[in-house]
């Protein structure tokens, strides 16, 4: 049987390595140290399932957010322990080839980079109980132990996603064996809680209060003043995406020294943006709609205000 990668790969990429299953063994073998997990689209090889991270730039439809899994930390010390590791490519290899596609039928780069994060938390967690990452799956009592832990309801959503996904594939082929098969329902508890923890609404101090209206009412009324440009310029770069981003990020696009288009400083220049970028440090695409999302939420924090 033959798998290919669960990735999303864009059109203009080269797909990974195609995995091959031999129908009558009675469990998988871990992919050869040469398989390829990433190709630019030119077809030379960024990443292997040796590697100590893997690089899926060229498979990321956006300009921003983490597109390298690093299962040896990038400052690592030679004293480094590697007992985690191959566990830990094994089953972010499972999860990108065995497990559910989802409704969408492929996952994204962001979507790995969020299962290889939660991963990592998890592992921490076996460093202090002294238990391998494999036995957690397979305890019960870690596994409870874990879930009650957390807290954050971004964390429990994701670990959610990660069990299920890990849950959907044959024990005999991914070598994972989820004892606990009520952790859903004990995730969905966990997830109602801390909704109910988030929701509970703390007290102000006056003063810190009337200073984040009055930094609110600065962040709104700089927008205003520059809503032409500003417009202008989020039609443009999203017109156009190459427009505003780095240099290297055109050349994966496929541009080259004479088609570039300016980037994120010259192209502000042109709008007559730079003073209002200097003044709120915006740099970059990624920063601009962080910039867009802060000045949104400071008009959620005045309409009630001065309604």
């Amino acid at each position: 049987m033959l798998l290919h990668s669960n990735l999303q790969v864009p059109p203009e990429s080269l797909e990974p390595d195609v995995y091959r299953i031999e129908p009558k063994k009675p469990t998988s073998d871990y992919p050869d140290p040469e398989f390829v997990i990433s190709r630019n689209p030119d077809g030379s090889i960024v990443s292997k399932y040796s590697d100590n991270f893997w690089d899926l730039s060229p498979y990321s439809t956006t300009s921003r957010g983490p597109r390298i899994i690093y299962f040896v930390p990038k400052k690592a010390s030679s004293s480094f322990n590697t007992r985690f590791v191959d566990d830990f490519k094994w089953m972010m290899f499972v999860i990108l080839y065995f497990a559910n596609r989802g409704p969408r039928g492929r996952i994204g780069v962001a979507a790995a980079s969020d299962y290889a994060n939660c991963i990592k938390k998890i592992i921490h967690y076996c460093k202090k109980a002294e238990i391998s990452l494999v036995s957690f799956f397979e305890s019960n009592e870690h596994l409870t132990k874990y879930i009650k832990s957390i807290s954050v309801n971004r964390q429990l959503i994701y670990l959610s996603s990660l069990l299920t996904q890990l849950f959907s594939v044959d024990p005999a082929i991914s070598r994972i064996n989820i004892s606990n098969s009520n952790f859903l329902e004990l995730l969905k508890q966990q997830i109602v809680k801390s909704k109910n923890l988030r929701q509970q609404t703390p007290v102000i101090p006056s003063r810190i209060y009337s200073k984040l209206i009055t930094n609110c009412n600065e962040w709104v009324t700089d927008f205003t003043s520059n809503s032409k440009s500003i417009t202008d310029f989020i039609v443009a770069i999203d017109k156009n995406k190459n427009l505003g981003r780095e240099i290297k990020s055109q050349y994966r696009n496929g541009l080259n020294a004479s088609t570039c288009l300016p980037n994120f400083k010259l192209a502000a220049e042109s709008y007559s943006l730079t003073n209002y970028f200097d003044k709120y440090q915006v740099t970059n695409v990624a920063n601009f709609s962080r910039h867009l999302r802060k000045v949104q939420n400071a008009c959620k924090y005045l309409i009630p205000r001065f309604n």
